[in-house]
């Protein structure tokens, strides 16, 4: 009888746990997402409201909703059990954050990527959402 509730409780906490992941992975990429769309540099928009996030959650995603030019293109990556994508996905969005040969660099990923995870774990992570 004991180890059954036990068993149990463990089942319950393994759901809540997962739960709790989703929502963290979630949250992280919304956040990492819009400081994206923060740090984009504009000039008609499409850029920025290429930025959009995905989760493996069905119906998760999104954030192309600033005013400007709307960019059709969505994220094609499927994220496995647990994780999520956020990126731009404007065909020169390379071009602008990398810079080419005839226009500086307008770093908008790396920094993202800084500000919102650098010296992160997953344990401050999940405490942070």
């Amino acid at each position: 009888m004991i180890s059954a509730k036990v068993s149990g409780y463990v089942v319950d906490m393994t759901d809540a746990i997962d739960e709790a992941n989703a929502i963290a992975v979630s949250k992280a990429c919304v956040r990492a997402a819009s400081q994206m769309k923060a740090l984009c540099p504009v000039d008609k928009g499409r850029l920025r409201n290429s930025v959009q996030w995905q989760t493996s959650r069905a119906g998760d995603g999104g954030l192309n909703d600033s005013s400007g030019e709307k960019e059709t293109v969505k994220l094609n990556e499927a994220p496995s059990e647990e994780s999520g994508y956020f990126g731009a996905t404007a065909y020169y969005a390379v071009y602008v954050n990398n810079g080419t040969r005839k226009q500086a660099a307008q770093p908008f990923a790396e920094p993202t990527v800084d500000i919102v995870f650098k010296g992160k774990g997953i344990n401050d992570l999940v405490k942070d959402y």
